[in-house]
């Protein structure tokens, strides 16, 4: 049975005495059933009624909502698309007005925005419109009005277009099913008190296909009207029918097809013929494959070990989709299976170069210009996938390539969380040797990527991992300050003092002494930072432990020399 969203909708919206209604609302939904879908979207607003834009800003925000918010990246959580899509409306109608400042020309709206996507109601607010859930007849207003009354004037305190940095109220509720959701105009919570509201709509609520919300909207406004409301109103509800299961069907059940067996080089798999076996782990199968075009191809398949996995299941299909989905010239762009396709797979082209591990292995010695050249490039597409909401989880010289021109290419996207999926980014995945010690402790990590990027540079300069390379050691601590960061120079005593402190700052066992960002990790390994310098002294010990234990050995002979000289 197909356990996604569903969800229904209605919505009326009717002119006050004035006859020009000012009110505008959209109601989109996207895929339902598609991985990463924007969710099922409602937005409601309320033109200021002295400005004559007042209708053309309402109309505005709620179109120019729905059309940029869809146009987000699909891996953005909810709450980071529509704030992007929020500031930038609320730039362009407060440039407008900064432009013509007359009263009677501001273009000034409400705005109210309920988006359910996965099993969260996302609500977004500026205005005295308003949001209700209504849940086993109990009706709770989620929102707070940003107005007051002077008066005999209602005034209100908040409005998008009025200032240059807009603060929207955002709240986040779990769904159950048979949750009614209400957004409203003032027009009517002005005339219609909560008691009249919910005698209508707990029918609504729990009459879960047999009413029609069109018409119930509609009565809503009725009553409004009936009571000789001056006020435009607006209603619009979105009842929850289901809600989809913890883990997301939309992975498995969707896109699921029989795992298949082990290939062995020479069989085919839906026309694709096994050339090299590249890799295998106990999660999945990596090969070589070449096309019915002779087209060298990587074929990525998830291994029968995980075939009652639902978890493990999740995450390679939710591959297969990121691979789909970013672009990027270091990432690997993933290519769709046929449409016929009888198995679970992943197609990528084939990446060029060797993986870093064997690059590092080739050289004798790595030069920091070398290393800088690696780490830019590695920064560059790290900042990408955050920036579109992607964690990678599993950063390490195995999953990196490097070409023969130096160029570096990213691969396995298998560890990910992404934010659109509602995912933990902060919990260890990925290898080991590259987790910041609170994960290997078992605690979060708000930057795994960034303390991994740092260790893969300090093991290309040395050869070496920061923590030692006993990983039976790490394993065994139970505190963070067990971790002890041996020094660069150890292993690279040609390098500059600065360039140990500032890995030693990035590489911390205490997360709060890392940098901020990745750019500031990067500017600290291209240049001495001052704050760093001035606290870099390391003991000889620390720095380099073979001299210091000669040093000490040679001061101990030189005592027993000493003492036997006067003995005698």
């Amino acid at each position: 049975m197909n356990k996604s969203l569903k969800v229904a909708a209605g919505a009326h919206s009717q002119a006050g005495q004035k006859g020009d209604n000012q009110d505008a609302l959209v109601i989109r939904s996207d895929n339902l059933e598609a991985l990463g879908n924007k969710g099922m979207v409602a937005v409601v607003a309320d033109g200021v009624s002295h400005c004559q834009d007042g209708k053309l800003a309402a109309q505005t925000a709620v179109t120019g909502f729905i059309q940029d918010y869809f146009n987000t990246p699909k891996t953005w959580r909810v709450e980071q698309s529509a704030s992007q899509v929020l500031s930038s409306l609320n730039r362009w109608l407060y440039r407008h007005n900064e432009s013509d400042q007359r009263i009677d020309q501001q273009r000034l709206t409400t705005f109210t925005a309920a988006v359910i996507c996965g099993r969260n109601l996302h609500v977004f607010h500026i205005g005295d419109s308003r949001a209700y859930l209504i849940r086993q007849g109990e009706l709770q207003q989620l929102t707070q009005d940003h107005s007051y009354w002077s008066g005999s004037q209602h005034v209100l305190s908040r409005a998008l277009g009025a200032e240059a940095q807009v603060k929207i109220d955002y709240y986040v509720h779990p769904l159950e099913q048979g949750d009614l959701v209400l957004l409203a105009t003032d027009g009517v919570h002005q005339c219609l008190r909560d008691s009249h509201i919910m005698e209508l709509l707990v029918t609504s609520s729990l009459a879960l296909s047999d009413t029609d919300l069109d018409e119930t909207c509609q009565q809503l406004v009725a009553w409004c009207a009936a009571s000789q409301m001056v006020d435009d109103t607006t209603a619009v509800m979105l009842r929850v029918d289901q809600v989809p299961p913890a883990i997301s069907p939309n992975m498995v059940s969707n896109n699921y097809l029989p795992i298949p067996p082990a290939l062995q080089i020479g069989q085919r798999l839906d026309g694709y013929e096994v050339v090299e076996c590249l890799g295998a782990t106990n999660r999945s199968l990596i090969y070589r494959v070449m096309d019915e075009v002779g087209q060298s191809l990587v074929l990525k398949a998830p291994s029968e070990n995980i075939a009652d996995d639902s978890k493990a299941l999740e995450l390679f299909c939710q591959e297969e989709w990121l691979t789909r989905s970013l672009t990027h010239p270091s990432l690997l762009r993933g290519i769709e299976r046929p449409k016929n396709a009888t198995a679970t797979y992943l197609l990528m082209p084939l990446a060029e170069g060797v993986n870093l591990r064997q690059w590092r292995v080739d050289q004798e010695q790595t030069s920091l210009p070398e290393v800088r050249a690696i780490v830019k490039q590695l920064i560059k597409v790290v900042r990408h996938l955050h920036r579109q909401g992607i964690q990678h989880r599993d950063l390490r010289p195995e999953n990196i390539l490097i070409d023969k021109y130096g160029k570096l290419t990213l691969i396995d996207y298998g560890s990910a969380a992404v934010a659109g999926l509602s995912q933990d980014a902060e919990q260890r995945v990925g290898a080991l040797e590259y987790s910041a010690p609170e994960l290997v402790l078992g605690h979060a990590c708000r930057s795994p990527d960034a303390f991994a990027i740092a260790c893969i540079t300090y093991e290309l300069l040395t050869g070496h991992l920061p923590y030692g390379d006993k990983l039976t050691r790490w394993q065994a601590f139970t505190r963070v300050s067990e971790f002890r960061y041996q020094s660069l120079l150890t292993w690279r005593p040609d390098l500059a003092t600065w360039l140990d402190a500032s890995l030693k700052q990035a590489l911390s066992p205490d997360a709060r002494q890392r940098p901020a960002a990745l750019s500031e990790f990067w500017q600290d390994l291209n240049e001495p930072n001052a704050e760093l310098v001035d606290h870099s002294w390391v003991p000889l010990m620390e720095r380099n432990p073979l001299r210091f234990w000669q040093s000490v050995s040679g001061l101990l002979l030189c005592f027993m020399f000493v003492q036997t000289w006067l003995l005698w």
